[in-house]
């Protein structure tokens, strides 16, 4: 295991690509309570927790124009006060830490992801923070998770830029992770010569044009706030080095795709 405090973020300035709403219709079902609104939805402007039995205007218009129902701001106000404690206790972050919506997608993430990852072979989780995903994968069955992150917690620290200095061999990884990870800065080309060439990237990324609502729901602390610029927003139909397996928008605002290497 190599220990190294180098940096993952990019500090340069970004070079965002072009921005769409998604033009080939691509677009998730209904997928249930899961943090994130069904696919092709058109987001109403969140409105603030009114109250403790509030309800928190997320509404949103599904594909048929039909309303789906409102979060419950209980529910979120519940998560809001999470006590600290529990973090402390588990050693994993509270969700009033990581935003109600952020945890919720974190469940959804591993619902929809998992099952199409390898149980054989390596799946390296970039960006793992304290390594959510690798925990629970295992609850699932899938012993093959490594993560690396700039955080002790993960299993490789280092920066994903410098692989060749952290033991990593070229084109010998079955999946790689991206959650929330390519729009802070420059990582194709380590993710394309880390990748089998049959390989699998899993990326999720803010659609570029609706970053500023990510960046909104961030200040009523319903995302998790973002560690460093997002420099590198990108549509992931344009993402160099890679082409499109699967591309799904959720909430209108986040891009979940399935990426080969070329």
């Amino acid at each position: 295991m190599v220990r190294r405090n180098t940096v993952l973020h990019d500090a340069g300035r970004g070079h965002p690509a072009e921005d769409s709403d998604d033009p080939t219709g691509e677009q998730m079902a209904r997928t249930g309570p899961t943090g994130v609104a069904p696919a092709g939805a058109v987001t109403a402007a969140p409105l603030p927790l009114e109250g403790e039995a509030g309800v928190i205007d997320l509404r949103h218009l599904g594909p048929d124009g039909a309303p789906i129902a409102p979060v419950d701001g209980a529910a979120i106000a519940q998560a809001l006060r999470t006590d600290v404690g529990d973090e402390r206790e588990t050693g994993r972050p509270a969700p009033h830490r990581l935003g109600p919506l952020s945890w919720y997608a974190r469940r959804g993430k591993v619902d929809f992801f998992l099952g199409r990852m390898p149980k054989d072979g390596i799946i390296l989780d970039v960006g793992c923070a304290d390594n959510w995903f690798k925990r629970a994968a295992a609850d699932r069955g899938w012993s093959n998770v490594v993560g690396l992150d700039l955080e002790p917690s993960a299993d490789i620290v280092g920066d994903l830029r410098s692989w060749r200095g952290l033991g990593l061999r070229p084109h010998s990884i079955d999946a790689i992770v991206a959650f929330e990870v390519v729009e802070h800065g420059d990582f194709s080309e380590p993710l394309h010569d880390l990748l089998k060439p049959d390989g699998q990237l899993i990326i999720t990324t803010p659609v570029p044009r609706m970053d500023p609502v990510c960046r909104l729901l961030e200040a009523f602390r319903l995302l998790q706030r973002r560690t460093s610029p997002h420099t590198h927003l990108v549509d992931v139909r344009r993402f160099p080095r890679f082409s499109v397996v699967e591309r799904h928008v959720r909430a209108g605002v986040s891009q979940w795709a399935i990426l080969r290497p070329q």
